[in-house]
């Protein structure tokens, strides 16, 4: 009950008063929810291929970004690019300025299957 009371600020209209509350401290959550930083980079490993440049760089299995996530393990490592384009993503590398996706692009590209419609 106090939890209520402490919600209510003037005598008037209580229990608008309490949903106009609740909605604030939802908002709240909410915001903080949104100020995500991406990308964000998880599961760190040393096994993936690096260039020579690369050497001291750290590895990651997968980067999440806004609306989508990369990672280098199979079946989830292909990726589509803007140009048409298919990569298979190899690693996933970061030094302390710059971020890094390894892959190799698939040249052979033919349909999987043609009936009853192409691929």
């Amino acid at each position: 009950m106090q939890t209520f009371k402490n919600l209510i600020r003037k005598p008037k209209r209580p229990l608008q008063q309490i949903i106009n509350r609740k909605h604030e401290h939802d908002m709240a959550i909410n915001s903080d929810k949104n100020k995500t930083n991406f990308p964000q980079f998880q599961n760190l490993h040393q096994r993936g291929p690096v260039t020579s440049n690369l050497l001291a760089a750290t590895q990651y299995e997968k980067v999440v970004f806004k609306n989508s996530v990369l990672k280098v393990h199979e079946p989830d490592n292909c990726c589509a690019m803007s140009n048409g384009s298919v990569l298979n993503i190899e690693n996933i590398v970061t030094t302390m300025t710059e971020n890094f996706i390894i892959e190799r692009e698939c040249l052979l590209r033919e349909n999987f299957y043609s009936s009853p419609c192409n691929s």
